[in-house]
């Protein structure tokens, strides 16, 4: 059971250090494309739509917004119960993990 849990953090780990620079690469190749003053370009996306780079960093922009807007809101109930419960965050979190 414990390798089950620790490949499971592993691949859970290399997720996402792999999303992170997929996604870093993809919003660099877009700023560049935009800097270059071809924002206004189409491009066919893999559903046969097309779309411009300056659309493609919207969307990236708001994915972001979003996932920035999910931690904040986890880091704000990981405070409030550390409060309730008189107890630090790291406390916390390491019950967490051997509750799981």
């Amino acid at each position: 059971h414990m390798s089950s849990a620790t490949g499971r953090r592993v691949l859970g780990v290399m997720g996402v250090i792999l999303g992170t620079i997929l996604l870093v690469v993809v919003a660099l190749f877009v700023y560049l494309r935009i800097r270059e003053g071809r924002g206004a370009e189409a491009f066919q996306n893999g559903y046969g739509q097309y779309e411009t780079w300056t659309s493609y960093a919207g969307f990236l922009i708001g994915a972001l917004s979003i996932l920035l807007g999910m931690c904040i809101v986890g880091w704000v109930q990981l405070w409030r119960r550390s409060r309730q419960e008189d107890i630090s965050i790291e406390k916390l979190i390491e019950e967490l993990r051997r509750d799981t």
